[in-house]
Order: C-alpha cells, then structure tokens, then sequence
C-alpha cells in the first residue's frame, strides 16, 4: 500500500510540473530547425528506399540537400 501511494505522489509530481513548463510561439528560426523530406523512391526489389533530407541554416541563409538509402 505505501509502495502505491509513492508512486501515485510520484506520478502527480510530473503531471504537474509538465502543466506549469513554459510554453513559447512557434518562430522562424523553429521553422529552420523542421528537415524536410522529399523525393521518396522504392527500389525495384522492394527492399531499399531512397530519399532526399534538406536542412536549412539560418544563420548562413543557405539550405542542403543529402540523399539517404
């Protein structure tokens, strides 16, 4: 019984400690953080995808793109 009520008083702990986090706008620099995920190909087998992974930094206004297997 003791063992159920600590971790009763454990769990409203956390749920009340995540009810007062900060909460913030979403802002551009957010918005450069999100990678994108593009041109999805399956290969013929069925067994490989190929996809493009595009990133963006802000702070050197440029964007690149890497292909991923």
């Amino acid at each position: 019984m003791m063992r159920r009520a600590l971790l009763l008083s454990i769990l409203l702990l956390l749920l009340f400690s995540s009810l007062h986090a900060q909460k913030r706008a979403f802002s551009i620099e957010d918005l450069y953080r999100v990678k994108n995920i593009s041109d999805l190909h399956v290969s013929p087998d069925g067994k490989r995808i190929i996809f493009v992974v595009t990133t963006s930094d802000l702070a050197r206004a440029k964007r690149s793109s890497h292909i991923w297997r």
